[in-house]
């Protein structure tokens, strides 16, 4: 993976967020939507030892009190509008006025209503595809006229084999990293199944059947589906 460096310049450290409210520790929330993904990562951190630690979702309401929640999966942006509709819907519903909800995904798609959101995590993993990696155009284009307030992060994978070349007074933050082995978990943030979803076996998370893509990419000649 190379990066452009007239146009970029991709740190090596971390983005470090406030962790702290008014003297209080910040209470953070990742929440797994959906276990379905259209990638096949070595790296993949929903292993069963991993989802043995989220803890099941009983009420959207349990996210009350939460400072951050982010929506993550699987692959959030293979549901379909109104499964995420109504989804980001729930969690507005109970979120308090000053919490901020982001996006963690590493698939876009032109529905997703990032004006609903506080931020979102672009990730580019050695599997994202060069649809994926000309996807960051699009997301800068729908950066423009957001709230200043919004958190764009980009984050690159080592190992990709694609160019990405990006303007970076659009994004937040830029990252090119290395994936931490076995996922380690915050020690503040909590793990945590989306009510619907359900924790897998062994067997069912290597056998795991993905959904098919619904990417739809209009050129001057097709309309295709591509993952």
């Amino acid at each position: 993976m190379s990066v452009d460096n007239h146009r970029a310049t991709i740190s090596e450290d971390a983005l470090v967020l406030d962790a702290h409210i008014e003297g209080r520790t910040m209470k953070k929330a990742r929440v797994i939507v959906t276990l379905e993904c259209n990638r096949h990562c070595g790296y993949c951190c929903n292993t069963p030892a991993m989802l043995a630690q989220a803890t099941k979702m009983q009420s959207w309401d349990e996210l009350a009190d939460d400072d951050e929640i982010m929506i993550t999966g699987g692959e959030p942006s293979l549901l379909t509008p109104r499964e995420f509709y109504k989804i980001l819907g729930q969690i507005h519903r109970v979120r308090k006025p000053s919490a901020r909800v982001y996006l963690y995904t590493a698939l876009y798609v032109p529905w997703l209503p990032l004006e609903a959101l506080d931020g979102i995590q672009y990730t580019l993993h050695t599997t994202s595809s060069i649809i994926d990696v000309a996807a960051v155009k699009d997301l800068e284009n729908r950066f423009v006229g957001l709230s200043k307030d919004f958190s764009s992060r980009l984050r690159i994978v080592k190992g990709l084999q694609y160019q990405v070349h990006i303007t970076p007074p659009l994004w937040s933050s830029v990252k090119l990293q290395e994936w931490i082995p076995d996922c380690p978990l915050p020690r503040d943030e909590r793990l945590l199944l989306a009510p619907g979803v359900e924790k897998r076996t062994k067997s069912e998370v290597s056998g795991l059947r993905t959904r098919e893509c619904r990417v739809l990419i209009r050129t001057k000649s097709e309309n295709r589906r591509i993952c």
